[in-house]
């Protein structure tokens, strides 16, 4: 592990301190400070010049479908649906494979364990040789999935997204799911996984932080931390994912930077690529409802086409020539994307 990873781990270990250090690396002093801007920016010249052909990571969206509306989430207030083709599925699997890379996450908006083909996709990954990881609310585990997922071997992180720690608050940002239910489940999880003895997958709680939740971080954080198997208890930071869940509160939106503060490059679009069920590709996962930031399509072109495509250049180059405020969409997002430890 190099030193900026274990470095991140540490932060990350200790919810105190990573509020601290994202407190600070979104303050409008500091980011409309110009050796910062020109610090930051020079690091992603230096990011673009020796960037590869390929992603470092790709992501698929299995399923948009949740099977919970949780406050926080674009699913509250919008009807999302959809289920990627096996087909397609497979042939991303295939390109993943023969571009050199050995992982895949299989989540961004949907709740995995929803897609009737989860199983099926999860055995052709494994045949793939390809490792895998995914975010999931913990409502629908089954003991007889988990004990075919183990048996596969290949799963290297699981993300359970728990946003509060009473049922009251529980069910109240994350309706219709029930709170022991939950926990039951991902209690169930921890135990098979502790009967293994690998340490895999590595296993994080993530609460997204809001002002119905903030008094029950430390239940939460005493709780989780308290379960072997449990490697890291996260707090998120809330989105308006671009102003469009409007029930979510300006005193939620603490992920965002200030308005009249500066917008660094956003390194996702120099190292991921994210695809939608329906094939559409998008360079960040910052747009769930409107989806209007697209850069290719993966029924008709290839991931390495789509990385090194003519849009994502443009957009690029816009980011890195410190323009990234007039793109219709990277302009709206105020996500502070992270320079300093990588």
């Amino acid at each position: 592990m190099s030193f900026n990873s274990a470095l991140a781990n540490s932060i990350k270990r200790k919810p105190w301190l990573a509020n601290i250090v994202k407190r600070v690396y979104k303050s409008r002093t500091l980011n409309n400070w110009p050796p910062f801007q020109k610090w930051i920016l020079a690091r992603c010249a230096v990011l673009d010049a020796r960037m590869h052909s390929t992603p470092q990571s790709v992501t698929l969206e299995t399923v948009l479908t949740c099977n919970a509306k949780c406050k926080m989430c674009a699913h509250s207030e919008n009807r999302m649906t959809g289920e990627m083709s096996m087909e397609l599925f497979e042939k991303l699997c295939d390109g993943i494979k023969n571009m050199g890379l050995d992982h895949v996450a299989l989540s961004i908006y949907g709740e995995p364990f929803v897609d009737k083909h989860w199983m099926d996709r999860i055995r052709y990954v494994r045949r793939r040789n390809l490792t895998y990881d995914f975010f999931t609310n913990g409502s629908l585990l089954r003991q007889e999935q988990l004990e075919e997922m183990f048996a596969l071997g290949g799963w290297k992180y699981v993300n359970f997204s728990i946003n509060g720690f009473t049922s009251q608050v529980y069910e109240q940002l994350m309706p219709p799911l029930k709170r022991d239910v939950v926990y039951e489940n991902v209690e169930m999880f921890l135990k098979r996984k502790l009967l293994l003895g690998n340490g895999y997958p590595t296993t994080s709680i993530t609460c997204v932080q809001t002002k119905e939740n903030f008094h029950e971080r430390n239940d939460i954080l005493k709780y989780w931390k308290s379960k072997d198997g449990v490697n890291f208890v996260v707090f998120a930071d809330c989105s308006d994912w671009l102003s469009e869940v409007e029930n979510i509160s300006a005193e939620n939106r603490n992920k965002y930077l200030t308005m009249n503060t500066w917008l660094p490059p956003c390194r996702s679009i120099w190292e991921n690529i994210y695809v939608y069920y329906d094939g559409r590709v998008a360079p960040c996962c910052m747009d769930p409802v409107g989806r209007n930031l697209i850069i290719g399509n993966a029924n008709r072109e290839t991931l390495s086409e789509i990385f090194m495509g003519d849009p994502l250049v443009k957009l690029r180059t816009m980011h890195k020539n410190n323009s990234r405020f007039n793109h219709s969409v990277c302009g709206r997002c105020r996500v502070a994307s992270q320079w300093l430890m990588n």
